[in-house]
């Protein structure tokens, strides 16, 4: 679970997939976060959340069937100070890039889906950069397409004796 500096919950979570998941959260300037983790053991620990800033950028990447939903947005007071400047989005795999964008704040909301046969099956970074280049946010999915080796084996009996030699 996520607390806030009282204690009070903000958030839950639990894994979905070998450790994997994801949670809600937006942060409030001036609070601080803690996640509380519990071990399958029974075991737990506490780690601190980095603080939240008073200006930025919440970036989601969300996996939907086909297509990859991403989703930047600025707070209020980033977009005031920052209108009708550009960012960049990149994504990569495998130290190579299948996908860039560039846009220009007009909107505190820019949202685009892309299509998950873009990327090869494995983990996908999403990078959001300012308009010099300077990397804001960043999240990562893991893809799973249908581009496995798919193999058939025969022989031409059922089991063979071992090889004499």
């Amino acid at each position: 679970m996520i607390t806030d500096q009282d204690g009070n919950e903000v958030a839950s979570f639990n894994t979905q997939h070998a450790g994997m998941g994801q949670f809600p959260l937006t942060p409030q300037p001036g609070k601080q976060y803690k996640a509380k983790i519990t071990e399958s053991d029974g075991a737990g620990f506490t780690v601190d959340l980095p603080a939240a800033k008073d200006a930025g950028f919440i970036l989601t990447v969300n996996n939907l069937g086909d297509s990859i939903y991403v989703k930047v947005a600025a707070n209020g007071v980033w977009y005031k100070n920052h209108e009708h400047t550009a960012f960049y989005l990149i994504a990569q795999s495998g130290g190579k890039y299948y996908y860039t964008a560039k846009g220009n704040l007009e909107g505190p909301v820019f949202t685009t889906l892309i299509a998950k046969d873009r990327f090869p099956s494995g983990i996908v970074r999403f990078t959001l950069l300012s308009q010099k280049g300077e990397p804001l946010n960043e999240r990562i999915v893991f893809v799973q397409n249908s581009d496995h080796l798919g193999l058939k084996v025969s022989s031409e009996k059922q089991s063979y004796a071992p090889a004499k030699g």
